[in-house]
């Protein structure tokens, strides 16, 4: 048990660590998936992974819950929202969760589920995360896309949208053993903040790494507005700071300000 440090400032007790199923009731057994040639249209949402995906002639569900996307790819790949509310009558199949707070607010827990999607994009632990948002909130500007800028512009990041390496987790290993150099000079910090106008380097002497080269080679398709890459000098250069439309990411980082106001 530890006391909270950032968020719900007006909190003074102990944090009590419960799992999901403790503070959230389950009705994931009643769910019934309808093949797309067996449903007859009509008034109610048809509820998938990503959301409404058909409008159907009746309902199993009535009220305020919260929909979890159940395929695990959705929390790192997806385009669309992982956790969502819906509200009134709808059907729901079975690739998405379906739960509601046993006390207090759904909002809390749609929050808290989007904060710790981003979280597990850019592999952070919370002390970590709070950090940036704490830092984001004292710059000008909006503080959720502050965040996102600051945390899109982490070495380990770079490293892994220059296509260096095929996971952030991979990029932050090569960080730390030596295999990234920033303007010339080695950094085996994951966290670094990159600056606009820095170059982003592959070690030459692990150029012939296969796996390396592999993964640098095979996103040369991949391009982002504001990273140069030089693929016979294996680096990638930080032109500008991106735009928030520009991130290749399905974030409502609105959500995680509001948990962190409380």
């Amino acid at each position: 048990m530890e006391k909270p440090k950032i968020r719900f400032r007006i909190f003074n007790n102990k944090w009590k660590k419960n799992k999901l199923d403790k503070v959230v009731d389950f009705f994931d057994n009643q769910r019934i998936p309808i093949d797309s040639s067996e449903r007859k249209s009509g008034p109610y949402p048809y509820y998938g992974a990503s959301g409404i995906i058909d409008y159907v002639d009746d309902f199993i569900f009535s009220g305020e819950y919260v929909l979890l996307a159940e395929d695990g790819a959705n929390i790192i790949l997806r385009s669309s929202p992982i956790a969502y509310l819906s509200k009134g009558k709808f059907w729901l199949n079975n690739h998405a969760h379906i739960m509601r707070m046993k006390t207090g607010s759904n909002e809390f827990l749609i929050q808290l589920l989007e904060k710790q999607k981003l979280r597990a994009y850019y592999n952070l632990l919370e002390r970590q995360f709070v950090r940036y948002y704490d830092k984001a909130k004292k710059q000008e500007g909006v503080t959720g896309e502050n965040m996102l800028k600051l945390l899109e512009c982490r070495l380990d990041n770079l490293v892994y949208r220059i296509g260096f390496a095929n996971s952030i987790r991979q990029a932050r290993q090569m960080v730390n053993h030596g295999h990234i150099l920033v303007d010339g000079k080695r950094v085996d910090i994951p966290s670094a903040q990159v600056k606009v106008g820095s170059t982003i380097t592959l070690k030459e002497g692990s150029r012939n790494n296969e796996m390396y080269k592999k993964s640098f080679q095979e996103v040369k398709t991949f391009d982002l507005p504001y990273i140069e890459k030089n693929f016979d000098a294996f680096e990638g250069t930080l032109t500008r700071m991106p735009e928030r439309s520009e991130l290749p990411l399905e974030i409502n980082e609105t959500l995680i300000v509001e948990l962190y106001s409380k």
